[in-house]
């Protein structure tokens, strides 16, 4: 019953998608199965990437549809596509503009450039919802959003003072650093935890935290090697972020509406910095515009015998990303004509990406050195 009843929609979708074109802004809007009566709250924190794109809608989807509408959602079903680089994704375009319409888990977010057509989309859920519009987006699962002329801020300053204030530290200093410069931490360090529930709660706080506060994944990524057994010594550490991150509360991420759409990125690797199993960490970070939009702290699986290999295994994940984030685009009707410029501070791995011989330095780490110096070559990346 509920194939049929998501058939006839999109069939009506369908017929109206070329109809009408006009802009909208950016709204919030709860809705309630009227079979089951769950209620959901909504909202988004995507920005805006297309130019012509402001219309952003959150709904709330009933679990058992959600798995009904993924289903129903094969290869040009109705007009909307399914992306290939993204299951929850799925698309729509007509001469009018493209509808982008995303689930996760029991939310349903649209967003175009045909205001008109998802207007509509609107109104046929209405038919199978009861909904309730509230308004601009201002608040989504513990991220804060805030919109003005220039452009998006988002932030998790709400969440991050209940975290504070659940935490009950019992004095009001703040860090300057989110982590000591040189720490090296180890399993053995300090007395196990008698109860490491806390520890963990934090832990898994701060992965959280770092959707927004890309200043901490470096310290969390370390941290959270020792959930399974944590001593005082690592708790220590924690409470370090945790006073550093009372200090810098207000930080916040920016996305400007002026921003051109071109990617550029950072890649580095720290030698060899896991002093039990001598593992190095990839850290990259990738901007669209002027604003981060991917980052990553971890360890890489292999050792590196130099700190060129480590480098050259944090540049090929950091191109793997990449290639992703320009496929992404590409379904939202961004395409990237410039080479995305990939910065990296050693100078050896940038020698053997760029040179097409294959030499003693390379023979460890073939697969990597051949994938980053083919899309060197194919100028997906400027080295």
């Amino acid at each position: 019953m509920m194939f049929a009843k998501i058939d006839l929609l999109m069939k009506k979708l369908e017929d109206r998608a070329n109809e009408k074109q006009e802009v909208m802004h950016i709204h919030d809007s709860r809705m309630t199965c009227e079979e089951c009566g769950n209620t959901g709250n909504s909202g988004n924190s995507c920005p805006e990437i297309h130019e012509d794109v402001n219309f952003v809608n959150n709904n709330y989807f009933h679990p058992q549809q959600n798995q009904g509408w993924n289903q129903q959602q094969r290869p040009n079903y109705q007009g909307f596509t399914p992306s290939d680089h993204d299951p929850a994704l799925f698309i729509h375009t007509s001469s009018h503009g493209c509808t982008l319409i995303l689930l996760y888990v029991d939310d349903m977010l649209i967003t175009g450039d045909d205001s008109d057509y998802i207007t509509f989309v609107k109104e046929r859920l209405y038919e199978q919802f009861m909904m309730f519009d509230l308004g601009s987006l201002s608040y989504f699962l513990g991220i804060e959003i805030a919109s003005t002329a220039d452009g998006y801020y988002l932030s998790q300053s709400k969440y991050t003072q209940e975290l504070i204030a659940h935490s009950a530290l019992t004095d009001t200093r703040t860090a300057a650093t989110p982590m000591e410069l040189n720490l090296h931490l180890k399993p053995m360090n300090g007395l196990p935890l008698e109860d490491p529930t806390w520890y963990h709660h934090l832990v898994g706080s701060f992965v959280y935290l770092t959707a927004t506060r890309l200043d901490i994944a470096y310290p969390v990524h370390t941290l959270s090697q020792f959930v399974k057994a944590p001593t005082t010594v690592h708790y220590a550490h924690l409470l370090h972020v945790l006073c550093y991150l009372r200090g810098t509360i207000s930080r916040q991420l920016f996305y400007a509406t002026s921003s051109q759409p071109m990617l550029h990125a950072y890649s580095d690797a720290t030698w060899a910095s896991d002093h039990v199993e001598r593992l190095s960490i990839t850290g990259y970070c990738i901007f669209l515009g002027g604003s981060p939009i991917a980052w990553k702290s971890k360890r890489q699986s292999a050792v590196s015998r130099s700190s060129a290999e480590a480098e050259l295994r944090a540049l090929a994940t950091t191109i793997a990303e990449i290639i992703w984030l320009l496929w992404l685009l590409a379904d939202f009707g961004v395409t990237c004509a410039d080479p995305t410029i990939l910065r990296c501070d050693n100078t050896s791995a940038i020698q053997i990406a760029n040179n097409p011989v294959k030499h003693e330095l390379t023979k460890h780490i073939g697969v990597d050195a051949c994938f980053v110096r083919s899309h060197c070559q194919q100028s997906t990346i400027d080295l």
